[in-house]
């Protein structure tokens, strides 16, 4: 049951940081967006 427990916690944890860093990425992307053209 600990083993399965820890396995779950795992690949939360893994979705969580792969969510931050798609969100981090648009955000990067949205960023350059807006400022590329103001300079």
């Amino acid at each position: 049951f600990d083993a399965t427990l820890m396995t779950v916690a795992t690949a939360d944890a893994c979705t969580a940081e792969l969510i931050l860093l798609s969100f981090a990425a648009l955000f990067h992307t949205l960023i350059i967006d807006v400022m590329l053209p103001v300079r």
